[in-house]
């Protein structure tokens, strides 16, 4: 959270800087039990990886290209798009 508190401190400072934030996979698969707040149980469903999606956060300049869903993939192809260069 420091990190990219500190990262978005400076691309608003600067003006001229994209600040991508996302994960490479997801893990621990949540699952919630219980009907109230005295019965509720919640636990890791999974020990490994799962297939759900994970946000990607953008701000700056080119940031509007990373709105949507899409495949993980194509984010260092929108990054390096982002940079003017050829991937």
């Amino acid at each position: 959270d420091e990190t990219v508190k500190a990262a978005l401190a400076y691309a608003k400072k600067k003006g001229d800087v994209l600040v991508v934030v996302t994960a490479d996979h997801e893990t621990g698969g949540v699952s919630v039990e219980g009907k109230s707040a005295k019965t509720l149980k919640v636990a890791f469903s999974t020990k490994g990886h799962t297939d759900t999606r994970v946000p990607v956060f953008a701000y700056g300049p080119g940031s509007k290209a990373f709105a949507g869903q899409h495949d993980n993939t194509d984010v260092p192809r929108l990054i390096a798009k982002a940079l003017g260069l050829a991937f």
